[in-house]
């Protein structure tokens, strides 16, 4: 395989966008979804389930 050749299949080389995959958008959805709402579930935790 050429020097040129690779530089060529490389499209994050040229500056294109690559699409992520449906996977993906996913699982970051779920972890930044998560980390947002940590804090109103540990709010709701703080003062419904501990004893007071």
């Amino acid at each position: 395989m050429s020097h040129s050749k690779y530089l060529e299949g490389a499209e994050w080389v040229k500056g294109e966008k690559t699409g992520w995959s449906p996977t993906v958008k996913l699982i970051l959805a779920f972890i930044i979804g998560l980390l947002a709402l940590s804090p109103a579930i540990l709010g709701i935790y703080w003062e419904l389930l501990l004893p007071k």
